[in-house]
């Protein structure tokens, strides 16, 4: 099963744990639509969570290209010049992107619910995912 495959599938599942170290950040879902729990590890630069224990955790998963979201100048990406749009740009998240460059870094991998986590990713290769007996 591809990460694509989770992600397309992804209506109400339900992130149980966020977790990072110093090179990694963890997450585990329970996927409704496999009936699975499954852990996926990213390798990260940066990320955004606003992600707690008193969420409900019900959420879906998304891949949102970078350059459709952000401005970029001298091929970094920047924050809105317009307040409105800066303060969404926080507000989702994708305020992670901010100073990375254009040509790593082209998508967010993204878990939407009540709360919002976004993971600049340079390498859809080095995604782990691993599936836990539930």
């Amino acid at each position: 099963m591809s990460l694509l495959e989770i992600i397309k599938n992804s209506d109400n599942s339900k992130l149980l744990d966020l977790s990072c170290d110093q090179h990694e950040i963890m997450l585990t879902i329970a996927h409704d639509y496999f009936d699975k729990i499954i852990r996926i590890t990213f390798p990260f630069q940066n990320f955004f969570s606003n992600f707690s224990s008193k969420s409900d955790g019900i959420c879906f998963l998304s891949i949102e290209n970078i350059k459709d979201i952000l401005n970029v100048k001298n091929g970094v990406y920047i924050p809105s010049i317009d307040f409105g749009d800066f303060m969404y740009e926080v507000r989702e998240g994708n305020s992670s992107g901010y100073g990375l460059r254009e040509s790593k870094f082209k998508t967010f991998f993204k878990v939407i619910g009540s709360f919002k986590v976004a993971i600049p990713v340079e390498n859809f290769e080095k995604i782990k995912i691993e599936f836990l007996n539930n």
